[in-house]
């Protein structure tokens, strides 16, 4: 969204509040900054008095700060248990290490494939791969991100497709669209053997499991075609 069309809402919002006879509250002036939320709360919301109204945008603020707190608590508590995790990952030895995380549902109630992406997550964002100030709040859309390989990474940076507010189905579906077009391979002349390696493979691996829901997809149209050749049969052979 431009920052015109942002100056434009925030105003028009700034405006009602100026209307002492309509109550109204401008959400831009209180704790939530977030233009996105601004600008998708007027179109859910278009032609309706709550977009006048001083108590109910002051509940809305209330309840998504609330909600936003809550999010940037989680990232922060698992940013600290992924450091702890990665810390005694360097002083265990291998086999200790394995053994630890094997059971670690057992011993601290933390499944090893969470354990994993808070790992992921502390590694990427204490590196300065994915930059603290706008990683997304939900630590799901941000484990996706450890996943991105560094072209793919390197297009959502330089797009400012990675956000606080990021979804984790938009941060899927900007990985698929990546690794589906052919900029992803024609970005990667200028990388370390290593980064094409991981690129490449990362494609294929995309493309085959997209092949692999189309082939059962294929199947279950196979299986319906046949349900109905049946019903014809029956029908037809009916006296």
């Amino acid at each position: 969204m431009s920052n015109l069309k942002t100056l434009t809402l925030a105003s028009r919002f700034a405006n009602a509040m100026s209307k002492q006879d309509r109550q109204s509250l401008s959400l831009t002036q209180s704790q939530i900054v977030n233009p996105y939320f601004v600008e998708i709360f007027e179109k859910i919301f278009s032609g309706q008095d709550i977009l006048v109204c001083r108590e109910k945008i002051e509940a809305v603020t209330n309840l998504s700060n609330t909600i936003r707190t809550g999010h940037v608590r989680q990232l922060e508590i698992v940013l600290s248990i992924g450091r702890a995790l990665l810390t005694t990952e360097k002083i265990l030895n291998e086999a200790e290490w394995k053994i630890l995380m094997e059971s670690s549902t057992k011993l601290f109630n933390l499944n090893k494939t969470v354990a994993s992406q808070y790992r992921a997550i502390a590694r990427d964002i204490d590196s300065g791969r994915i930059p603290r100030e706008i990683c997304p709040e939900s630590f799901t859309t941000a484990y996706v991100l450890t996943t991105y390989p560094e072209v793919v990474l390197t297009q959502a940076l330089d797009k400012g497709i990675i956000t606080p507010s990021l979804t984790r189905k938009e941060a899927v579906r900007f990985k698929k669209d990546m690794l589906a077009s052919d900029h992803a391979i024609n970005s990667i002349i200028k990388l370390p053997k290593e980064d094409i390696m991981k690129v490449i493979i990362s494609q294929r691996s995309f493309l085959q499991k997209e092949k692999e829901k189309l082939l059962i997809k294929l199947e279950d149209i196979n299986i319906k075609i046949d349900k109905l050749k049946i019903k014809e049969d029956r029908i037809l052979n009916e006296k």
